[in-house]
């Protein structure tokens, strides 16, 4: 199992050995905070090249309305 950890991300990718393929799950805690926000957003769209057509992200979006 090959795992890359961030500040706000985990990505790990699992052999399924019965199907004989890899897929990678993804673990996310979105900032709040708009900016890092984004930057988080272009970070994943650039490591989804490497994960390919297989993958699933889960949990922590913080879709709050305001921060206030």
């Amino acid at each position: 199992m090959d795992i890359n950890v961030t500040n706000f991300c985990i990505e790990a990718c699992i052999e399924d050995q019965e199907l004989k393929c890899q897929w990678w799950l993804i673990r996310i805690y979105a900032s709040t905070e708009d900016q890092t926000r984004r930057e988080q957003w272009k970070y994943i769209e650039q490591r989804k090249r490497i994960w390919g057509d297989r993958w699933i992200v889960t949990r922590d979006f913080n879709d709050i309305r305001s921060n206030e």
